[in-house]
Order: structure tokens, then sequence, then C-alpha cells
């Protein structure tokens, strides 16, 4: 009688040990997957200081600041540069994957206030179309640079630039072999296709602020967006 009492209670215990850790396990799946779950980011919930109190606008980020580079594609996907940019992880992007939203604010130097992305291992000579997310405050004006790679002494074969204004969705000014567009996205998102073919398989974008004129060198008054991240195809 003894016996079966103790065994009785050893299975209760195993299986309410059992049950927690599954009730455990699933916890943390569903935490993970929130982390990782696209959501939307609102300019009114974007910091405009630093963690010590001072103005972003009078810090620029470096390379070490950046999240890990945007993934999800068949190619080699890095950061290229940062310049004249306080940048900033608001969480998950709308692009999903793992990808970080950045909140990038224009810092008072003078000079460029943009961010670059160099993709690698493209298909060559066929049309490569990035699709920039951006959510920004009304009549924010942006320049893209594109290119394929560089030997040292040699410029890129394709290159091309663009300027544009988000709201309304106006391509300003084209030129060189890009084509470009900015389109209605999800929630406030505007998407800025650019497409031009590489040459090496290299595809370079930079993306910043316009200042007055549509100057791409400038010095900077806050002016902010939020990159909410990439998409990569191929014609």
């Amino acid at each position: 009688m003894g016996d079966s009492r103790g065994r009785k209670a050893v299975l209760f215990l195993t299986g309410l040990g059992v049950l927690c850790l599954s009730f455990w396990i699933t916890l943390t799946i569903i935490d993970s997957g929130a982390e990782n779950r696209p959501s939307d980011v609102q300019l009114a919930d974007v910091p405009l200081t630093n963690n010590d109190g001072s103005p972003r606008s009078t810090r620029a980020s470096t390379m070490t600041d950046l999240p890990p580079a945007p993934t999800g594609f068949h190619f080699g996907v890095a950061w290229d540069g940062i310049e004249g940019l306080n940048a900033l992880i608001m969480g998950p992007g709308p692009t999903g994957g793992g990808n970080r939203a950045l909140s990038l604010v224009a810092t008072r130097d003078g000079g460029r206030h943009r961010l670059g992305i160099a993709v690698v291992g493209v298909p060559v000579n066929r049309p490569i179309r990035a699709t920039l997310w951006i959510k920004a405050p009304r009549g924010t004006r942006i320049g893209v640079d594109v290119r394929d790679g560089e030997e040292p002494g040699h410029a890129a074969r394709n290159t091309g630039s663009a300027a544009l204004d988000l709201s309304p969705r106006t391509v300003l000014v084209a030129s060189g072999n890009v084509r470009a567009s900015v389109e209605a996205g999800p929630s406030d998102w505007v998407k800025v296709p650019i497409e031009m073919p590489s040459s090496d398989g290299v595809f370079v974008i930079y993306f910043g602020f316009l200042g007055p004129g549509n100057a791409p060198n400038f010095s900077g008054a806050g002016e902010q967006m939020i990159f909410g991240g990439i998409e990569i195809t191929v014609g």
C-alpha cells in the first residue's frame, strides 16, 4: 500500500514537472517570437535625447552603434558607412526576419547625413531593385546614391543618384543609370524602390537627408526619419 502511494506521488510530481517545463518552453518561444515580430514604430515614440540627456543632434553614431545588417537575402549584406547621423534602434522593423528599425537623426555637423548598405554576390548585368522602407515627417527630402563596385584607381562603371520628396511622394530629379520611385506603404511607411544593374556583382546604396536647395552637404538641424529595412530583388 505504501509503495503504491509512493509511486503515485512520484508520478504526480513528475507529471507536474513536465507540465511546468512545457509551459516555460511555450512562454520562451512566444517571447522570442515577439522580439522578432514586425512592429509599427511611430515617429511620436522616437526619443530626441541621448541617455545622458543631450540632444541626439549633437552626437554622431559610428558603425559600432548599428545593429547587425539586414538579413534574409541570398546575397551578402553589410553596412557600408554612416555619416552625420545619430542612429538609435527602435525595435523590430516592418520587413520582418529579425531586422531592426532605426531612428536616424541628422547631427549639427556640416557635410553629408547618410547611411550606406553594401550588397555583394548579386547577378551581373541584371536590374537590382533595392526598396527602402522609410517613415518621416511630411516634407522630408532624401538623396540616394547608388554604384556598383570600385577598383583602386578606377571609378564604378554603373552609378546613379536621385533626390526625392517623401511627402508628397515625388522624384525631384534622377541622374545616371538609376530608376527611382516613391510608393505608399502600410501604416504611414513609404517605400523607395531604387533600380540599377551591377557590372561586377556589387551593389552599394547610400541614402540620407537633403538640405536647403536639395544640397547633399549641409549643417543638420535634427531632421529625422525611421529606416524600417530594405528589400532586394533581381529583375
